[in-house]
């Protein structure tokens, strides 16, 4: 049974018919010992839970930890974050200290120094003292409207918006800043759209070029142009610029076009994105609103692209150079989203994320399987299945999924409600079942006669009784039966079919009364849908579902038979249920593979 190249990286050109490969909410990861089932492996990506509620207005900036402490920035207000663990959770310093930061709706810029927090917000920039807790506004100190902020070798620094100006503070103090202590970007006439600092080096980012400066120890600035640091590249972003993996990361453009995601090697750009997603990126009205973050978890370093305007989310693995996309189910209109996570600190031993639509804040981890309670929706597109237009049997797909992996209790499902048809002492017919509160319904039948049954029980002594409705109400009643050999109960599944019950009697004294007693809810393993294509991505057959094993099935296989033929299929997979979802490999059985010999016909043998 041949491999079909399932796990993968998201791509998708503009022509489906060429490669239309999608993968989202999850992430592929190297089998790094060579020995396992395949070399690689789909991880799911992480779910969110909350942590922490800012108020209503959205998440603009979150700090890494600045001496122990973490801080964020909703709205117009100024919170410091706690552990989890200690009451209160987090502290609006804005409100206790009567002052509301300026806000123009997009990202602030943060730094930090041993006792200072640099915020430049909304065209104004604040100082927080982290010694005695004191919000200033420095905005007339500056003498400017101050875009994005940096510290770097005991010194704060601000860029000043549609400028190519830079300015240092004093050693160590963001609250003084002498006039004569700064800098105009020359060596490009541009104006500087980001300021970013990685290895001691300040870059500064233009519309189509970048200049590096070095810690000279001049004065009144401290920096210099550095030699050999200048780049013929810009940035397209100006909140694309990530410090990871060693280097930083961000989406280029220079006077000869845009929408290239790049990284520094030395200070040389080298390209990260593929044509897939430079395709994709250039369908977007706008990417000049991106907002972006990196982090690392479990050895993969992910750069983190969200597009509020196109509303998508698009992340690289430095560990595989694989893309793939992350998206949020919007519950109201059931449609994809970009990720809620817009903002990363890494912060209390956990990951942190910031909603930019709420003031909520989230762990994210691969250990939450839902976001915030919401589904998680992920996807994958396989590779094209064509043989230069030859038409191919399609007789078996099987996903090498992790089965068994069902919560316990187990998840809800939903099986074919229980409905019997009874008739009442003058001949009408009425249909009997059970609602999910164990509630006994009857109600008049449209059936034909030849559908009506009779229903006898035994109570607890072993007497038989007939049940009957009674005539012109429906209310079910038992009457003496004759002897026999009855069952003490009849299973149903309610009308709802989400529960189980048992139709029994029982003795109250010299009465014997109809009652029905719970067995519980109806369990069901993790599911997964299939569809498949056979015009190249365009249209999609019905969905096809298959039970991937409540808890503890190690052994449940997941496959589809009986497939038909195409001259080119495209399988598409998705899932939602809360659980984690571990993809090894598919498997496909063709009429290719057939013969005297092949390991089709072996295994067919097999099954006889």
């Amino acid at each position: 049974m041949p491999r079909s190249g399932f796990v993968g990286p998201a791509y998708q050109l503009d022509s489906v018919n060429a490669d239309c490969q999608t993968c989202i909410n999850w992430y592929c990861e190297t089998v790094e010992s060579g020995q396992g089932k395949g070399p690689l492996v789909f991880r799911e990506t992480p779910g969110l839970k909350l942590l922490y509620q800012l108020g209503s207005a959205g998440i603009r900036g979150i700090t890494p930890p600045l001496q122990g402490r973490t801080f964020a920035v909703a709205g117009t207000q100024l919170w410091e974050l706690y552990p989890f663990a200690s009451s209160p959770n987090c502290k609006n310093w804005s409100l206790a200290l009567n002052v509301n930061l300026l806000s123009d709706g997009t990202p602030v810029s943060m730094a930090g120094g041993p006792t200072q927090l640099l915020i430049a917000s909304g065209g104004a920039t604040y100082v927080f003292n982290l010694t005695n807790n004191t919000l200033t506004d420095i905005t007339a100190t500056v003498g400017g409207t101050v875009s994005q902020v940096g510290y770097a070798d005991g010194f704060f620094f601000a860029l000043f918006a549609n400028s190519g100006k830079i300015q240092a503070s004093n050693p160590l103090d963001a609250s003084v800043w002498p006039g004569a202590s700064a800098t105009v970007v020359s060596v490009f006439p541009d104006n500087v759209l980001a300021l970013t600092f990685d290895h001691r080096r300040m870059w500064a980012l233009g519309t189509g070029q970048t200049q590096t400066y070095f810690d000279s120890g001049n004065f009144p600035f401290p920096y210099d142009i550095e030699q050999g640091g200048f780049i013929e590249t810009g940035i397209a972003a100006p909140n694309s610029v990530v410090q990871l993996d060693n280097s930083i990361f961000w989406i280029a453009q220079d006077k000869r076009g845009s929408g290239v995601i790049v990284r520094a090697n030395g200070y040389t750009p080298t390209r990260v994105s593929n044509h897939a997603i430079e395709h994709e990126l250039s369908t977007y009205s706008t990417i000049a609103d991106a907002v972006c973050y990196g982090y690392q978890d479990q050895g993969h370093s992910f750069y983190v692209a969200n597009f509020p305007t196109a509303q998508k989310t698009w992340v690289s693995d430095c560990a595989t150079q694989m893309w793939h996309r992350r998206a949020f189910l919007d519950p109201q209109s059931g449609s994809l989203k970009q990720s809620r996570a817009q903002y990363h600190s890494f912060s209390f031993g956990m990951h942190l994320a910031g909603d930019p639509t709420t003031g909520s804040i989230y762990q994210m981890s691969t250990f939450v399987y839902s976001d915030f309670g919401n589904p998680i929706y992920r996807e994958r597109t396989a590779p094209h299945i064509s043989n230069e237009q030859a038409r191919i049997g399609h007789n078996e797909l099987q996903v090498d999924v992790e089965t068994g992996l069902g919560p316990q209790p187990p998840l809800q499902g939903q099986a074919t409600p229980t409905v019997i048809t009874l008739a009442d002492a003058t001949g009408g017919l009425w249909d009997i079942s059970v609602s999910d509160l164990g509630v006994i319904n009857s109600v008049i039948s449209g059936r034909t006669t030849a559908d009506a049954i009779s229903l006898i029980l035994n109570d607890p002594a072993g007497n038989p009784w007939g049940i009957v409705p009674v005539t012109g109400t429906g209310i079910l009643q038992p009457i003496a039966a004759a002897a026999g050999t009855y069952p003490s109960g009849m299973f149903f599944y309610s009308s709802t079919g989400k529960t189980r019950w048992n139709l029994l009697l029982h003795l109250e004294g010299a009465n014997v009364v109809l009652d029905t007693f719970p067995l519980g809810m109806v369990g069901r393993g993790p599911t997964m849908f299939m569809k498949f294509s056979d015009d190249g991505g365009r249209t999609w057959s019905n969905e096809y579902s298959r039970d991937c094993g409540q808890a503890g099935k190690f052994l449940t296989r997941v496959r589809w038979m009986r497939l038909g033929t195409s001259r080119d299929r495209v399988y598409r997979i998705y899932v939602t249920d809360p659980v984690p979802w571990r993809i090894i490999d598919a498997y496909l059985y063709t009429d290719q593979d057939q013969g005297p010999t092949s390991r089709y016909a072996s295994e067919m043998r097999k099954r006889a």
